[in-house]
């Protein structure tokens, strides 16, 4: 057997740490008395597996489809572009229903908007030619040096991340975790239904980041199963025209997957809340309430025992979106009910741990506790300090040194909230004084 010449990736599997050349394409002397066409490339490995997907294609290669048309944001920086817009937009009289004018003036715009980056952006196409190139030089460095750190950094920035999710059987909610907690009242209700004027749609409209649009992302996000979001909005009291407005845009929620520039699709989601949604923060959030429930009902429970420096505020669990810290004392019986709930909640909710960014610390538990509580989780142990929104936490006294990357951020940001009639001088802030003027 031979082996058919490739393009793309040297090696075609990875973990992260080891690379190797596993996967190969290989063809009997008949077939190469054939004499056909072949071109074989192996992509990225790591978007659906950790080997490198293979693209055998039999024949001349053919020409590529006309490109899909995509919106830049550096177009907004040109002189021309506000003009343009403006012009464009009211050249042409349309006339139907309100989402029918929006959606063809937008498209009438895509013609004057691909004029204006042939002539002032053509340089694009030739920084994304060099980019390829550079992929390629950047595989074979990393087969001469495969441990190499910053290659391996460069490459974690090829690799694509999409999942469009999928439905899977739940386990029914709780009623009793949802009634410990306050439920909508009247007056609340009433003000959901309300009528939505034009200026509260243009605020959820542009509250949308410029950098950003709603999809998938492969974050927790993606995995809230659609029948559990329902159920907990009901039994939280939310109206059920509500509820229904709600639903109908987190399942109507489709997708276009870009292959080589190429848009293919539309793939209809099955799970899940976009990411960039403005809605989709509230939604998971609701979510996470009924975890946080989950947890103020079990500690109710004799057997489960507080940390102790949390027992007089009955303090369980801190959460921040996703990310969640459950607290309690070093003993085996507590850590399991904790450990029990966290998998009820993601038997529930669609919502899974991700282990490997899961780990226990511990303060003065012995040895033998330790790796029984380990094999019980199946987490792996952390170090001291470690970083929870960005907050550097240890049951010891920290040095100033470690507080540094936080002091850079909050001085950046008090230095973003300067104006003409407010100067703040941040002469140093551990043990000293800030003065403002």
């Amino acid at each position: 057997l031979s082996e058919l010449n490739f393009t793309g990736c040297k090696f075609t599997w990875t973990n992260g740490k080891i690379w190797s050349k596993i996967n190969r394409v290989l063809v009997n002397p008949y077939w190469l008395g054939l004499q056909r066409s072949v071109h074989v490339h192996f992509s990225t490995p790591g978007a659906f597996s950790d080997h490198s997907p293979i693209t055998v294609r039999i024949g001349p290669l053919h020409q590529r489809n006309r490109a899909s048309f995509k919106f830049f944001n550096m177009w907004i920086e040109h002189q021309d572009y506000k003009s343009l817009l403006l012009q464009k937009w009211h050249a042409t009289a349309v006339h139907d229903s309100p989402m029918y004018v929006l959606c063809r003036r937008l498209k009438l715009l895509k013609a004057p908007l691909k004029q204006l980056n042939k002539l002032h952006f053509s340089h694009i196409s030739e920084r994304v030619r060099r980019a390829e190139v550079d992929l390629e030089q950047h595989q074979a460095l990393l087969h001469n040096d495969k441990d190499n750190e910053h290659l391996l950094a460069q490459d974690k920035k090829l690799r694509l991340d999409l999942l469009l999710g999928f439905s899977r059987d739940t386990l029914p909610l709780d009623e009793t975790v949802v009634c410990c907690g306050p439920r909508l009242d009247a007056t609340s209700q009433a003000s959901l239904l309300a009528d939505v004027s034009n200026d509260d749609i243009k605020k959820a409209l542009f509250s949308i980041g410029d950098h950003k649009s709603p999809g998938p992302n492969g974050k927790a996000f993606d995995s809230v199963q659609w029948a559990f979001l329902r159920h907990l909005l009901l039994l939280l009291g939310f109206p059920d025209r509500f509820v229904h407005l709600v639903m109908t845009c987190v399942e109507t929620a489709s997708y276009l997957v870009a292959v080589n520039g190429e848009l293919f699709g539309f793939f209809p989601g099955k799970c899940g809340v976009r990411q960039g949604d403005p809605l989709s923060p509230y939604l998971f959030i609701t979510c996470m309430e009924y975890f946080s429930r989950m947890l103020s009902l079990v500690s109710q429970n004799p057997s489960f025992h507080f940390h102790p420096k949390c027992k007089s505020l009955g303090i369980s669990h801190l959460s921040f979106a996703d990310d969640v810290m459950l607290l309690c004392r070093g003993d085996r019986c507590s850590v399991q009910i904790l450990f029990q709930q966290l998998m009820l909640f993601g038997q529930t909710s669609g919502l899974d741990i991700n282990s490997s960014k899961s780990s226990i610390y511990f303060g003065g538990v012995a040895a033998s506790l330790k790796q029984a509580i380990l094999l019980d989780t199946g987490f792996s142990e952390g170090c001291f300090p470690f970083r929870y929104l960005g907050v550097p936490l240890s049951p010891h006294r920290l040095l100033a040194s470690q507080f540094s990357l936080l002091l850079h951020k909050l001085e950046a940001a008090i230095q973003g909230w300067l104006s003409d009639k407010l100067l703040v001088s941040v002469e140093t802030f551990c043990g000293q004084e800030i003065y403002t003027e």
